[in-house]
C-alpha cells in the first residue's frame, strides 16, 4: 500500500499530523498553566487566526486560478 504513495505526499502527511500535534500539546500546556501564563491563549488565538486567514486566502486564489483558466 505505501508503494502507490509518492515521497513528497508522505512527507506532507508526516508534517501535517506532527504540526496537528504541536497545536494540541500547545493548546494542553496553554490550558494547563493559564493562571501563570495567561498570555499563551492569546497568542494561540492569534497564531490560530493568521494561519486560518492565510489558509482560506490560499484556497481562494487558487479557486480564482481555476476558475480563470476555464
Amino acid at each position: 500500500m505505501l508503494k502507490k504513495v509518492s515521497e513528497v505526499a508522505f512527507f506532507k502527511f508526516f508534517i501535517a499530523i506532527a504540526f496537528h500535534m504541536l497545536v494540541f500539546y500547545g493548546l494542553y500546556y496553554a490550558v494547563v498553566n493559564y493562571d501563570r501564563h495567561p498570555w499563551l491563549i492569546y497568542t494561540l488565538v492569534v497564531c490560530s487566526v493568521v494561519v486560518s486567514g492565510r489558509l482560506v486566502f490560499r484556497l481562494y486564489k487558487a479557486r480564482k486560478r481555476r476558475l480563470s483558466t476555464r
